[in-house]
């Protein structure tokens, strides 16, 4: 057994009291209930497992970083705060990358879905992923068998000019995030 810790989870303090410290991050989240983070390699190779960490750029804003839950153990998110798909917009308040995935129909079967939204989150929160070299840099780590990637680009394109014509520029809007 570990020592007992806590981190943010959607804006939600957890505390970890008894978890094993070979539990990875992706067991314990669905053991939680929160199945939107898919097991599909579970190597880190898919992309299904993807979350993100909230971070801070060069500048102290926040900003996310996404990585593979299925490679990451428990313990390595103690203290800190994690965004998963469950915490990027809401069914009345969809992001604006949940948006153009269905507008773009991005989606097809739905298993790679909330990774690659999670995924393309965190590109929406960047300035330097403007560009369709930028966007399928981002995008390479996530795998998806149905919809042949187009869509999903596409996707991605019209969020970030979206954002770019409300003059928003990145940041985190509709991710449910709480606290300094």
């Amino acid at each position: 057994m570990s020592t007992p810790f806590e981190f943010r989870l959607n804006g939600q303090t957890v505390q970890v009291d008894d978890a094993s410290p070979n539990t990875t991050l992706l067991d314990h989240l669905r053991a939680r209930g929160l199945t939107g983070t898919k097991q599909g390699c579970a190597e880190g190779d898919c992309g299904a497992c993807t979350v993100a960490m909230v971070d801070r750029d060069v500048n102290g804003q926040k900003t996310l970083r996404a990585f593979n839950s299925c490679i990451a153990l428990l313990p390595m998110v103690a203290g800190r705060e994690l965004v998963t798909v469950e915490g990027v917009g809401s069914r009345n308040a969809p992001h604006p990358v949940q948006q153009a995935m269905v507008k773009h129909y991005g989606s097809q079967c739905g298993f790679c879905t909330p990774g690659f939204v999670v995924s393309m989150v965190e590109a929406y929160c960047r300035k330097d992923a403007g560009s369709p070299e930028a966007v399928a840099d981002q995008l390479c780590g996530n795998l998806c068998r149905c919809t042949g990637y187009r869509p999903i680009r596409d996707a991605m394109m019209d969020a970030l000019a979206t954002r770019d014509a409300k003059g928003s520029g990145p940041g985190l809007p509709g991710v449910s995030l709480e606290g300094p």
